[in-house]
């Protein structure tokens, strides 16, 4: 003979009940949590990306705003937009560049324009050509 469970008595039964809940509460509310804590792990490790950046550049028809024109080019590919502003050149790029609160983001410059001394917040990140002096004797 096959016995069939028998009933809580009202008392457990509403406990039971109570209990269940309780746990569906908890676990909806751990998920939220969890859920938040990973959204805000996401934000905080995404690093902000410019969308705009401001590049002081040479006179028209210098070399140095062709390679900004072609820099623009090449970044347009990721997203971002370069804007290229011109300048009378390298002495001017340097002097824009060393003030914090200008507009412009990077800038070219001729090597042994500054020095770290000057501008401790400046950084070079590449070489963009080689310029040779020419001295010429009569």
């Amino acid at each position: 003979m096959v016995k069939t469970p028998q009933p809580l008595p009202p008392r457990l039964s509403r406990l039971h009940g109570l209990h269940h809940n309780r746990l569906r509460w908890l676990a909806a509310l751990s998920l939220i949590l969890l859920g938040g804590i990973a959204w805000v792990t996401f934000l905080a490790l995404t690093p902000a990306r410019t969308k705009v950046v401001v590049i002081t550049a040479g006179g028209n028809g210098g070399i140095y705003m062709a390679f900004a024109k072609r820099y623009a080019q090449a970044v347009a590919k990721n997203g971002i937009q370069l804007d290229v502003w011109t300048s009378s050149g390298a002495v001017e790029n340097y002097q824009r560049l060393r003030d914090s609160a200008s507009e412009y983001d990077i800038g070219l410059v001729q090597s042994g324009t500054g020095n770290t001394k000057d501008a401790p917040d400046l950084q070079t990140l590449a070489s963009v050509s080689f310029e040779p002096i020419w001295i010429l004797r009569d």
